[in-house]
């Protein structure tokens, strides 16, 4: 976000729960589940999918094909040479990173169009939730490696809560970013005192509005308090600890272009003392591992 400035905070009404939830079921304006959502979530369900079958879904979408290109060619895969045959590019890659480049190119689309009138920088929201979803398809790997994909889905779609906020909830938004700016909380405890409910819960309704699967909702509910997850716990854990340390990185380049604030709180010193695999904090040479760099 861009910094707010030093405006005194006006504090708005304090809305109701409920009233929040009902507004976000009958908002007329609330998008639907897009068509390339549905495809993605068919892709994912589907471990099986063939090379061939992704080649024939990358090559009609010329800016996808483009887009695969240019990561194949990226200073990160190191190549002696440029790759510009598609079927090369997708046997180098391999099905996993390619389903997700799909993924994050077609999930940014969405959220573009769809949220077009956002009054902050998408393209900070946008880095932010690449960096989650590379951190948690990382932390999965080693910690539930049955389920990398869902990881990096959730990361993918774990602030969507937020687009919803800012877009219908304007009002209210602004007073929350001067919030964040003043007092440097952790965003989850100011979004309840302005909202009466959180961007986990906000996103989460959307998400069920999209008819998307609970094993991605639930972790997208609880990725703020994963011990409260009823089911699919190790996959909010693994996105709890991902938004934590992708939010400390971003820190690290610039306060004013972050979103959340990094705090040791009570649940981080527990957790990471209970599962220290998975705070990577204390393995900067694992962090290293890792491509933080969005796609």
């Amino acid at each position: 976000m861009e910094k707010p400035g030093t405006q005194e905070v006006q504090k708005t009404k304090k809305l109701d729960k409920l009233e929040v939830k009902q507004r976000l079921l009958t908002v007329k304006k609330l998008p639907s589940q897009p068509q390339v959502v549905r495809e993605i979530i068919k892709l994912w369900r589907n471990p099986n999918v063939s090379m061939a079958e992704y080649e024939r879904i990358i090559s009609n979408d010329p800016g996808l094909t483009s887009e695969v290109l240019k990561i194949v060619n990226s200073p990160y895969y190191g190549l002696k040479s440029k790759v510009t045959n598609l079927r090369i590019a997708l046997t180098m890659l391999g099905l996993v990173e390619i389903y997700r480049i799909v993924a994050n190119v077609n999930f940014y689309k969405v959220f573009r169009s769809m949220f077009n009138r956002l009054s902050y920088d998408f393209s900070v929201f946008w880095k932010h939730s690449q960096m989650t979803a590379n951190i948690a398809h990382y932390l999965a790997n080693n910690f539930i490696p049955e389920h990398t994909a869902e990881a990096h889905l959730v990361g993918l779609l774990h602030d969507v809560g937020k687009l919803v906020m800012e877009q219908f909830f304007n009002d209210e938004w602004q007073e929350l970013m001067l919030r964040l700016e003043q007092y440097k909380k952790e965003n989850v405890a100011v979004e309840e005192e302005i909202y009466g409910l959180n961007h986990c819960e906000i996103g989460a309704i959307l998400l069920i509005r999209w008819n998307i699967p609970k094993e991605i909702v639930i972790p997208v509910r609880y990725h703020h308090t994963p011990l409260e997850a009823p089911e699919h716990q190790k996959l909010a854990l693994v996105s709890y600890f991902a938004e934590k340390i992708a939010t400390y990185r971003m820190s690290e380049y610039d306060q004013h272009m972050i979103q959340e604030y990094f705090s040791e709180d009570k649940m981080w010193q527990t957790l990471s003392n209970k599962y220290p695999e998975l705070n990577l904090l204390n393995s900067p040479e694992k962090l290293n591992e890792i491509n933080l760099t969005p796609f």
